[in-house]
């Protein structure tokens, strides 16, 4: 009997789950809950209400049932017959009326039905329900996943060895400072245990080790994406029949209270509590996985729901890209992968797609197949790039893929380019020598989020990532790839060369934020007009042509590349990032034009426009003063960049870098004025060979 109603009352189900009773029958807000406590208590009378009497034959049975295997199980527990117990526990709850998982609540009623009946539960500490469960055979592996599961083993059978002395590249791992660490250790935990049958030797070793860690974990946090991970973890675990061996009945009873939404989302407003409306997506997916696993009702991931589809599209605005500024205009890497984590949280409750999100994420997956590339390469600006701008490329083009959203051959390129980019994961971001992933050391940076601090939980969510989508592909028949080199090389040379990607236009004179694209051979350029609020200034966000290994930015920073930095006589520095206005991409006979213009003051305006051919770019700056006083103007290198201090103003300075060659014009490191001298129009600018 599946009683899933939106208003049902959530204490009231998780009452009847737990069985506890007498607080159960005194509640009138779910009557058909009522009559099962009153008729577990005994309430022979109070069940033959005139609700009663008027179900229909099918629902009075199925009651009755229900309640006849609570009172068997109750008496088995009391004969000590705990497997018999167990069994009769979860017949209740497969034949009661509200949907839960009976293979993980039946220990927890268990509990609550011996505490009713005076058995400490420290007897039922070390239980371990021995149910048949019909045998299952793992996922079949590609040489891929056999790699990733290689170092989720090394990772977790050194974690077993060294507990809380653990260290990695020198890192202590047990820190203090990863709220995430345990949850995505137990879904590490339960991807390396189900990696075999739950009868294969090695899964038997693998639980005694798990149980060993997760010990380890017992005071350790666990809130918003850490219980979220932690959630999937249980139910990985239950799903293939081996929770109970893993997990006490008490650590399951605690986690039930720990692994909460609430911890960050009022439960009686459903708002966030001081978090980014991103969470609504986390909030969603720990309220649902706690329903699919009995723990609550339906309500709360109804709402969160609600809140979260009511946030993405306030957010998300003309073009269905999500600006985390309401209204300020930064685009990044999460205005892409945010209606993909949305629709992967949405595939895990087995949920149909919205026609909005699925256009959304189309939207999404056109800019991802636009940067499709043989390095395995994925966002190239913004924050929380690297290995995780790699992996946001993974996760929209599965989710895109899983929702029947790409054609066949963009289907084959989609997967031949997750199979390099998990290969990247492999042979660049694992480092073997130091046994973990780096994202820190050999002057790789990450920002102050996914400090080095994080380090095991860093580990265990990109493996997690890759894992996840490769199974996915698996999942949509695609165990090898679909196209050869040669024809994935062909597929990349038929994309467009240059591409603007709009964030919002608005109306005339409006602030515009858009994103170019630029392809040219097998380099691509990425140049964000964004905004970026506290952003703005950091080196990751610049209005300049980012590509890898030679214009990259550092998180964290705040130096103008490429920019020209105006400094009035009041001192202050005026940077040409925000507030664009006339963005316009134009095709000429030697390439592509974009050109834009920006009021650095309300007497300064800054025309800008760049010139893309094969292997040059260049950009000129046009800063009209309109009779304005100024004092200087100033450009910034990279710090790797070598400048001529012989060069004389207006000539121009050639700048070597691993083979490349920056020409700049109109200036040296600072164009420098007398003071208060009048300006009308001042041109600058540089140009990149490559």
């Amino acid at each position: 009997m599946q009683v899933q109603k939106k208003n049902s009352n959530s204490p009231a189900i998780t009452q009847w789950q737990l069985g506890e009773w007498i607080a159960l029958a005194n509640n009138p807000k779910d009557e058909l809950l009522a009559i099962a406590a009153q008729l577990e208590t005994g309430q022979l009378n109070a069940a033959e209400s005139q609700v009663f009497q008027q179900a229909d034959k099918a629902t009075k049975i199925q009651m009755l049932v229900s309640a006849l295997h609570n009172t068997l199980g109750r008496s088995a527990l009391l004969l000590n017959k705990q497997e018999e117990a167990h069994s009769h526990f979860t017949q209740a709850l497969e034949q009661g009326p509200y949907p839960g998982d009976p293979q993980l609540l039946a220990p927890l009623r268990m509990a609550h039905q011996a505490s009713q009946l005076g058995i400490g539960l420290n007897n039922l500490t070390g239980l371990q329900l021995h149910l048949t469960q019909a045998s299952q055979t793992s996922e079949q592996q590609t040489p891929l996943t056999k790699q990733l599961y290689g170092f989720l083993d090394q990772l977790l059978i050194k974690l077993a060895e060294e507990g809380k002395t653990l260290q990695l590249d020198g890192m202590p791992v047990f820190n203090g400072k990863d709220p995430f660490m345990a949850g995505k250790t137990v879904m590490a935990l339960a991807y390396w245990v189900t990696e075999y049958t739950a009868g294969d030797p090695i899964t038997g070793k693998r639980i005694h080790l798990a149980r060993k860690i997760i010990k380890l974990l017992e005071n350790q946090p666990a809130t918003s994406w850490g219980a979220f991970f932690y959630l999937k973890g249980l139910k990985q675990l239950h799903k293939s029949g081996l929770l109970d061996a893993c997990f006490s009945v008490n650590h399951l009873i605690q986690l039930k209270d720990q692994l909460h939404w609430n911890t960050f989302v009022d439960p009686k407003t459903y708002q966030l509590k001081s978090k980014p409306t991103n969470f609504y997506q986390v909030a969603y997916a720990i309220a649902q996985l706690r329903f699919q696993i009995g723990w609550e009702g339906a309500e709360p991931s109804y709402s969160l729901l609600e809140a979260l589809q009511n946030h993405y599209e306030d957010v998300s605005g003309e073009f269905g890209f999500a600006d985390e500024t309401k209204g300020k205009g930064r685009y990044d890497r999460y205005s892409f992968l945010l209606v993909a984590e949305i629709a992967q949280r949405m595939r895990e409750a087995g949920m149909p797609l919205p026609n909005t999100l699925k256009k959304n994420l189309r939207s999404s997956a056109d800019y991802v197949l636009i940067n499709l590339n043989e390095q395995g390469d994925g966002f190239q600006y913004g924050r929380s790039i690297g290995a995780y701008g790699d992996t946001a490329f993974l996760e929209i083009l599965t989710a895109a893929a899983w929702y029947g959203l790409l054609s066949p051959e963009e289907m084959h390129a989609a997967h031949y380019f997750s199979c390099l980019c998990t290969q990247k994961f492999i042979d660049y971001w694992w480092d073997e020598q130091r046994g973990t992933v780096n994202l820190w050391e050999d002057g790789r940076v990450t920002d102050g989020y996914r400090g080095k601090h994080r380090i095991l939980g860093e580990n265990f969510s990109l493996i997690y990532q890759h894992l996840y989508t490769q199974n996915i592909w698996q999942e949509l028949g695609y165990s090898e790839a679909k196209l050869s080199k040669k024809e994935y090389q062909s597929w990349l040379k038929q994309l467009p060369k240059a591409t603007l990607t709009w964030f919002h236009k608005g109306k005339e004179g409006d602030s515009q934020q858009a994103l170019f694209t630029y392809r040219d051979k097998d380099r691509i350029f990425n140049l964000p007009l964004v905004n970026g609020e506290e952003y703005v200034r950091h080196s990751t966000y610049l209005p300049i042509p980012y590509t890898r290994e030679v214009i990259q930015g550092q998180p964290d920073t705040e130096v103008p590349l490429l920019l020209p930095v105006i400094q009035e006589p009041t001192g202050e520095g005026l940077w040409p990032v925000g507030r664009f206005t006339e963005i316009s991409l134009q095709q000429e006979a030697e390439g592509y034009t974009l050109t834009w213009q920006q009021e650095l003051s309300d007497n300064l305006l800054l025309l800008t426009r760049y010139q893309f051919s094969q292997g040059k770019i260049e950009r000129e700056d046009t800063l009209k003063g309109e009779g304005s006083t100024l004092h200087a103007v100033c450009m910034q290198w990279p710090d790797t960049l070598k400048i001529d201090a012989d060069e004389k103003l207006h000539k121009e300075m050639k700048l070597s870098f691993k083979g490349y060659q920056i020409a700049a014009n109109g200036i040296e490191a600072c164009y420098q004025t007398d003071k208060n001298t009048s300006l009308n129009e001042l041109k600058l600018g540089w140009s990149l060979a490559y």
